[in-house]
């Protein structure tokens, strides 16, 4: 009876061990998920910033350029 209880002892000793070592991760996880998510967002930032300035040059552009005529 008392190596069953020891054996049951270890066994939950093991799970606390493990159940820790898991929140551990999933904290480091969710750390890294919203570092992520704020890189993601910034870079989203950076690419709709490039976009409207190159929408910006583009309507400057003349309708027709000499050296870009194209056959029709």
């Amino acid at each position: 009876m008392d190596a069953e209880l020891d054996n049951l002892a270890d066994k939950i000793n093991q799970l606390i061990a493990l159940t820790q070592s898991l929140a551990q991760q999933n904290q480091s996880l969710q750390t890294s998920v919203e570092q992520l998510q704020a890189q993601n967002d910034q870079l989203r930032n950076n690419l709709n910033s490039a976009a409207q300035r190159v929408e910006k040059l583009l309507a400057e552009l003349p309708e027709a350029l000499p050296w870009a005529k194209c056959p029709h």
